[in-house]
């Protein structure tokens, strides 16, 4: 649990730049109390202070940090860093002569975590989370490190749980959540990023249980609440995020609305609850 939550710092677009490769590969290097180690790795640089050839680091334990091979500074072949117990935490197997590869992340226990795609160390095409059960959490498209088009989240039983479209890593249009029966639970709108539009939520029978409006992320306007067989309630007017009416609610509707004041606290975005395993790059010693 404590690995989920070390990976669960989430989600600022990776953009690993040549500058930034080079703190990715050479923390271990920072500590020189390490153990005596033997290292057939050269190590070398040519006299412009670009890694060459086979190097590989040594966590102060003296359990290995990385090794790769590298040409005028950029890694090629494969790739391979380590978690301080030894075990392998990030595969990166590069094509030859591109800067693309194919990328593995594992848990401490050796486990997949995700895999999908670098080019020139961005986040590219197809990228698949799991957690440590194998159980695939969500499937997603990226360009230049951004999400972009249909990105689905999925439950532990492999049901979708929501699915939503991005432009150039921010929502765009309609998300849609469901239950874990496949019913639909939430329809949302967004643009860039932020909520705007219509938004409905459902019972799971089906009759509509919210039918709401958000303008620049804040409720406004009329929100109509239904019974489960599809009769009005009551109406909240909201403006500018701000409810307008509360007074004018009966204590039955006033503890109605706590209800769902509580229950949209807990619709959380589905993507907060997906590990993202290259935020532990950034964030590990």
């Amino acid at each position: 649990m404590l690995q989920r939550l070390l990976i669960l710092v989430l989600f600022a677009g990776f953009g690993i730049s040549a500058k930034a490769q080079v703190g990715l590969f050479e923390k271990p290097e920072a500590s020189r109390k390490m153990k005596k180690t033997e290292n057939p790795y050269e190590n070398r640089r040519d006299e412009k202070g670009r890694r060459q050839g086979e190097w590989m680091r040594f966590h102060p334990n003296g359990k290995p940090a990385y090794k790769a091979r590298f040409k005028d500074d950029q890694p090629i072949d494969t790739l391979t860093r380590y978690y301080k117990n030894g075990e392998k935490f990030v595969e990166i197997v590069f094509e030859e002569e591109t800067n693309r590869g194919e990328v593995k992340f594992f848990s401490e226990q050796g486990d997949l975590l995700a895999e999908g795609f670098y080019l020139n160390m961005q986040k590219d095409s197809t990228w698949r989370f799991y957690d440590e059960a194998g159980n695939l959490k969500s499937k997603e498209m990226y360009q230049f490190d951004k999400r972009e088009g249909e990105s689905r989240v999925f439950f532990d039983s492999g049901r979708l749980a929501a699915v939503a479209h991005y432009e150039k890593g921010k929502k765009q249009g309609v998300e849609k959540r469901f239950y874990p029966d496949g019913d639909l639970r939430v329809i949302v709108n967004y643009e860039d990023g932020e909520l705007n539009g219509p938004y409905s939520v459902f019972f799971e029978n089906g009759q509509k249980e919210i039918e709401g409006q958000y303008t620049d992320n804040m409720r406004d306007g009329n929100w109509v609440f239904y019974d489960a067989r599809g009769n009005k309630r009551f109406t909240l007017v909201f403006e500018k995020g701000e409810l307008q009416n509360e007074d004018l609610l009966n204590e039955m509707e006033r503890e109605e609305f706590r209800r769902y004041e509580e229950n949209r606290k807990r619709l959380k975005d589905p993507e907060n609850f997906q590990g993202r395993p290259e935020e532990f790059i950034r964030n590990s010693n």
